[in-house]
């Protein structure tokens, strides 16, 4: 883990930077996809060992944010261990995420399931439900008022034609140009 002079906490924190900054971006001649690159990095043995502490630390706590704004791997344990020691760590990762716009996202679940924790995941957590019911909400009075705008520009599209063509049958001359 050490390398180039380095001590372990720097290498695993550049390990992280690099993971926020979308490397490594190739495998030999392959290009990685950030589904590949998640799954590499939230599997990996160096983010099970990263002492608690430093995940409240800037890199560490962006690194969080990615966990919650992917749905493709799971790491339970590490944020049941967060849940307890850094809830508020977790609850600036959610909060960041945008995971509130993904009501089908499984970090929704496992984040219910730690929610026993500690209070400050249970209320996140209500808090949570109430903008996902919210939002369904404006979901489908928008598709509702679609619906009905669509009725009634259909409608308003066939007065106009026939005023255009009342229009033009009674006002238009055809010796116009004499």
């Amino acid at each position: 883990m050490q390398a180039a002079g380095r001590t372990p906490e720097d290498a695993v924190r550049l390990v992280v930077e690099d993971y926020l900054d979308g490397k490594p971006r190739l495998r030999g001649k392959k290009k990685i996809s950030k589904a590949e690159r998640d799954e590499a990095f939230w599997s990996s043995a160096v983010v099970c060992a990263v002492p608690t502490e430093r995940w409240a630390t800037e890199p560490f706590a962006l690194a969080l944010v990615r966990y919650f704004s992917q749905d493709r791997v799971a790491n339970v344990p590490l944020v049941s261990r967060l849940a307890q020691s850094l809830p508020d760590a977790v609850c600036y990762a959610v909060r960041r995420s945008e995971l509130v716009l993904r009501s089908t996202s499984p970090r929704l679940a496992e984040l219910a399931g730690v929610a026993d924790l500690a209070p400050e995941i249970a209320e996140l957590c209500r808090v949570l439900e109430i903008f996902v019911a919210a939002r369904r909400e404006r979901i489908v009075a928008l598709e509702n008022n679609r619906a009905r705008l669509r009725t009634h520009a259909q409608c308003e599209h066939c007065v106009l034609r026939s005023h255009a063509a009342k229009f033009i049958s009674t006002s238009w001359r055809w010796d116009w140009w004499r």
